[in-house]
């Protein structure tokens, strides 16, 4: 449990830590509404990169899982430069590499999940009557 923990902490403060100077810190004034979402949103994402990367941490095989939800983390925060400061850090379609690449990526990890869970001990209700 605490390496779950920590990943998941580790990550939100990587979203925040993105989210502050390009979201918060946005110079596009018509984009302003988009602020607080953006938080919820990119809290979501480093949420789901810190889950993936706590599994990965307990099984390899998932480690391509956390890679592409890492990548997709940032693929969204460089889509937030373009919207709350107009630039574009990577190109018009330089995103597309960080997001393609994430996508892909936990897709191909979906076998390599599957057989973790398939390995997962199981619990019963009788186990968890005599657990109590």
């Amino acid at each position: 449990a605490p390496k779950v923990i920590a990943a998941i902490v580790v990550w939100q403060l990587v979203g925040i830590i993105g989210w502050y100077p390009i979201v918060y810190q946005g110079t596009v004034e018509s984009a302003r509404a988009l602020v607080w979402p953006a938080l919820g949103y990119t809290a979501l994402l480093a949420g789901t990169a810190g889950l993936t990367t706590a599994l990965a941490l307990h099984a390899r095989s998932l480690t391509w899982l956390a890679v592409g939800a890492a990548l997709f983390l940032f693929s969204d925060l460089v889509l937030a430069v373009r919207l709350f400061h107009d630039a574009s850090p990577m190109g018009r379609h330089g995103v597309w590499f960080l997001y393609g690449t994430g996508q892909m990526l936990i897709v191909v990890s979906a076998g390599a999940l599957a057989a973790v869970a398939a390995r997962a001990p199981r619990s019963t209700a009788a186990d968890q009557a005599q657990v109590a």
